[in-house]
């Protein structure tokens, strides 16, 4: 991402770098009455306050008059004109009331811009960068860009949860990025300690953002809490006056679990969560599968009931936060061997231009079994799934774990007795796509067993 920041660096005037915008990207997708555009005739700035630990306040000043006062910690001055613009255009940032400069810079404002300046904790020690609010967006699309305003955070990204790489990012403390577009609607958002989706600080609810509308993800606080600061993730309406803004709320420690019914012959069964008066899932019928269902990460009870009547009781599973999982309902009605199968699912498929799969076993009267794919010249040996047993998974080598990794197309798969040419499970087509994540299943009794599907994103 092309980042359109500036910083000052001290007391001392320092020209950093200039912005080479179009003007004409102001005036994309907006009509002349726009009321979030300035005249041309105007430039509009802002003094954004994230120093957390200020309990006096901050005055912008432009060209030594003074446009915004005492804007609080945590707080905006909102849109104000500049009163000047041009290529070393002064700007400088006062404690409230003070006549002296805590900092300034030369900064190039143009005519009809709008401008923002981010003052940035410590106190004492603050820093300061300067951005061009380009607030026009693609007709019908959103725009985002974020500010990393977290001392102790290292670089950080913003991403949609879910999501294998950031939108945003990554950006050391005092940066800022420039806007992405992105389709309007509603997104759940992260923040990422550096670029790596494992090293996720905050998934944050639900949030819509507006066709045509632009906005700033400013990032304040701290993110360990340690000095009691806490952290904020606020997001301002950049169309509107700039003051305008909603905290982003952190999602709570919740996960996702959906249910399969894998027991051939066995009626529909519902499924009651930690003893609760109504069913979670009601009348599942096999093979199918329930949606993913929301519950508080930690441990759970499940109890499995055929026509009222409990065949699974109060059987224990765990619940990952943010995470995901299946819980197969395995084994058969005679001889009585039911039990759930708990299997942690991936969030993220393993390659955006590759399916993800996973194989299991759970055909309770078949043998091991080996799996090939069926080719023109022959059979090719699936080597994550050989001598899979009973309630056994596949497993990867490469990624050192029951999913792997496959070109997109329609495969032919056979699973045959294992070290023998019994067949077991007959060739079945089975049509993957890039980015998907699958399970399929071995269910049914050896005489009739077939090979199902579930679809996890």
């Amino acid at each position: 991402m092309t980042q359109h920041r500036r910083t000052f660096t001290g007391v001392s005037m320092m020209r950093v770098f200039a912005l080479a915008m179009l003007v004409s990207l102001f005036v994309v997708g907006c009509s002349n009455d726009e009321p979030s555009q300035p005249a041309d005739n105007q430039t509009l700035i802002r003094l954004v306050n994230t120093v957390y630990d200020d309990t006096l306040g901050l005055d912008l000043y432009v060209v030594g008059k003074k446009v915004a006062s005492r804007v609080q910690a945590g707080k905006s001055s909102g849109y104000v004109l500049a009163g000047t613009s041009g290529d070393s255009v002064k700007v400088s940032i006062h404690y409230a009331d003070s006549a002296k400069a805590r900092i300034e810079s030369l900064q190039r404002m143009y005519t009809g811009g709008t401008f923002s300046v981010y003052a940035f904790p410590p106190a004492r020690t603050f820093s300061v960068s300067f951005g061009d609010d380009i607030r026009a967006t693609q007709l019908g699309k959103s725009r985002l860009k974020f500010v990393n305003g977290c001392p102790d955070g290292g670089p950080l990204s913003v991403a949609k949860t879910d999501e294998l790489n950031p939108i945003l990012g990554p950006e050391p403390y005092t940066e800022l990025t420039g806007y992405s577009d992105l389709d309007a609607g509603k997104y759940t958002l992260s923040v990422w300690k550096g670029s790596s989706s494992t090293q996720e600080l905050f998934a944050f609810d639900t949030v819509s953002l507006e066709p045509d509308k632009a906005y700033t993800l400013v990032l304040t606080g701290t993110v360990s809490d340690a000095d009691g600061w806490g952290f904020i993730a606020r997001l301002y309406n950049d169309n509107g006056d700039g003051n305008t803004y909603q905290d982003l709320s952190v999602a709570p420690d919740r996960g996702k679990i959906l249910v399969v019914h894998a027991v051939s012959g066995a009626p529909p069964a519902s499924v009651t969560v930690d003893g609760a008066a109504v069913p979670t899932i009601n009348n599942l019928a096999f093979p199918q599968q329930s949606p993913y269902i929301e519950l508080a990460a930690g441990s759970h009870t499940a109890t499995v009931t055929v026509g009222g009547t409990p065949v699974i009781s109060n059987a224990p599973f765990s619940i990952i936060k943010r995470g995901r999982t299946t819980l197969f309902l395995s084994g058969s009605i005679m001889p009585a061997n039911l039990a759930p199968l708990e299997l942690v699912d991936l969030k993220k498929p393993l390659s955006t231009s590759e399916a993800s799969i996973r194989v299991v076993h759970l055909s309770p009267d078949a043998p091991n079994l080996d799996g090939y794919i069926v080719t023109a010249t022959g059979e090719e040996k699936i080597v994550e799934c050989q001598d899979l047993s009973f309630r056994e998974t596949s497993y990867s080598n490469t990624f050192k774990g029951a999913f792997f990794s496959r070109f997109p197309t329609t495969y032919n798969m056979v699973f045959k007795k294992a070290g023998t040419s019994e067949v077991v499970v007959a060739s079945t087509p089975v049509t993957v796509q890039a980015g998907k994540i699958v399970t399929l299943w071995i269910g049914g009794l050896a005489d009739s067993a077939k090979l199902y599907t579930v679809t996890h994103n």
